[in-house]
């Protein structure tokens, strides 16, 4: 939650109420002087404090409130330093009344911190209790949170005849909240509960752009550099312009590949490396196969023809991702090949929400899909990993360093007004700063992640329908989402 905190202070008691509640909230923290008042219209939060002088606000204060804009969908807050008797009322109601005046909504009634004396200091007590105070603002709104969204969720999910979902919610860098809707398998009735494994589909992507940018930050590998410098096997004959693809084209979907090969569409080069975005999940084959031909093994004797009769044979990609981001960031349900593990696994399910058989990857698949969209997983996990992206610990063998995440997170192209790609993820701008997201779609599953690095939050949703994205998209563009997000966003198509 975004939230803004201004104050006045004329003997030092309002601005230490003022700084216990900006911690206690996380938010922005502000004397009067230092707000332009047309942008409190872009917080979700705003609590505006002042002491009590004969009844009202400080003249400061009362200018602020005048000259504040419209505020509708903004939640308000009020709160004044007082003395414990006075014949004049005082200054959280008036400012309250002006803030609703503006259009916002007021979330708490208004409450007062005792001073001693005319000038303080704030009695025994008085800090601890502005905190508290704000920590009950905070709940509130994580409790509405939680509320409204069990009661939309099941009635999106049957209107779209989608059986399962799970959902991760991230805030202030924490997993705030997690639960299971609905059922594994429609045949079963099994229901999904926090640990259920689900597809991810192509928000696999993200997660091998990371391991593809630490083994640059290591050296292993140049961002720029062309990748047929590193293996001798031409991942396509006849054209020299693969000599030009690096893992920054593929990262960025600007490899010039379309995004898969089939009988009737061979694979191709269809541009110039780097001239435009065309989305391709051959390109992260091609970088996948890169990066095990320099970290890993290919067993010769295990393999099976893909499309357009493409023969695959079996890689360690899956104990590569494993040993050097699943384990690491605790992803402890989350594999790229069937294992014991996964048996906690949710059935794909067709428009009408009828079931189908789990398809459960071999080694052979995961040479094949692994980076593209092989990864087998569950909301929490992924949202540990997603944590690990907007607020990262210290760089070590596994976490990107500062540089690194930075590039990664850096727009690369521009694919539309609203949405830029970056390496790994598409980068959605809004009035309320850029998200991070990504969608993802198998027959019988779809996926969506955002988040956003400023705000220090983020979702995760996994469904086991092919109607999965009708569920997410209202969802995204509903006022629940909007309100806890800050912005809405469609679900990205491609």
């Amino acid at each position: 939650m975004k939230a803004l905190v201004v104050y006045d202070s004329k003997h030092g008691n309002t601005e230490k109420s003022a700084q216990a509640i900006g911690e206690a909230t996380g938010g922005q923290v502000l004397r009067v002087g230092e707000v332009n008042p047309a942008d409190l219209k872009g917080f979700e939060l705003v609590i505006v404090g002042s002491p009590t002088h004969g009844g009202f606000p400080t003249p400061e204060v009362d200018d602020l409130l005048k000259a504040a804009p419209a505020l509708e969908g903004v939640k308000i807050a009020a709160f004044d330093t007082r003395t414990k008797r006075t014949i004049f009322g005082y200054a959280a109601p008036r400012i309250a009344r002006g803030l609703e005046r503006k259009g916002g909504s007021l979330v708490v009634p208004p409450e007062g911190f005792l001073v001693l004396g005319m000038q303080g200091p704030l009695k025994d007590g008085e800090t601890e209790r502005a905190e508290g105070w704000a920590k009950g603002i905070v709940s509130l709104e994580d409790g509405t949170l939680i509320a409204d969204l069990e009661k939309q969720i099941p009635k999106l999910m049957e209107g779209a005849k989608v059986p399962g979902l799970s959902i991760a919610i991230i805030k202030d860098a924490k997993l705030l909240w997690r639960r299971g809707f609905g059922v594994k398998d429609s045949a079963s009735q099994e229901p999904v509960d926090n640990d259920t494994v689900f597809e991810p589909a192509s928000v696999s992507k993200t997660v091998f752009a990371y391991a593809t940018m630490k083994l640059c930050e290591k050296g292993a590998i140049g961002l720029d550099t062309p990748l047929i410098k590193y293996t001798s096997e031409r991942f396509l004959e006849g054209d020299p312009r693969l000599e030009l693809i690096t893992a920054r084209h593929v990262l960025s979907h600007t490899s010039g590949f379309q995004n898969w090969r089939s009988e009737e569409e061979p694979l191709k080069i269809h541009f110039t490396p780097g001239e435009k975005w065309s989305y391709s999940g051959e390109g992260y084959s091609y970088l996948q196969s890169v990066v095990t031909h320099l970290t890993g093994q290919v067993n010769p004797k295990d393999c099976e023809p893909y499309e357009a009769g493409l023969k695959v044979c079996a890689t360690d990609i899956d104990s590569y991702m494993k040993a050097n981001l699943l384990v690491p960031f605790g992803m402890a349900f989350s594999a790229y090949v069937w294992n014991d593990t996964l048996t906690n696994y949710a059935a794909p399910h067709d428009a009408e929400g009828k079931p189908s058989a789990k398809r459960k990857p071999k080694a052979t698949d995961a040479a094949r899909y692994a980076a593209a969209g092989g990864l087998q997983t569950t909301p929490t996990d992924y949202a540990r990993f997603l944590i690990e992206v907007i607020n990262p610990k210290a760089s070590d063998a596994f976490r990107l360093n500062k540089d690194s995440l930075e590039e990664m997170l850096r727009p690369q192209v521009k694919i539309s007004d609203s949405i830029s790609q970056a390496l790994g993820w598409k980068i959605r701008h809004t009035e309320k700063g850029d998200y991070i997201i990504h969608g993802g779609g198998n027959p019988g599953f779809a996926a969506f992640v955002a988040a956003s690095v400023e705000r220090q939050c983020g979702l995760v949703i996994m469904t086991n329908g092919d109607n999965g994205y009708l569920v997410i998209d209202k969802l995204l563009l509903g006022e629940i989402m909007h309100r806890f997000l800050g912005a809405k966003m469609p679900y990205p198509r491609g």
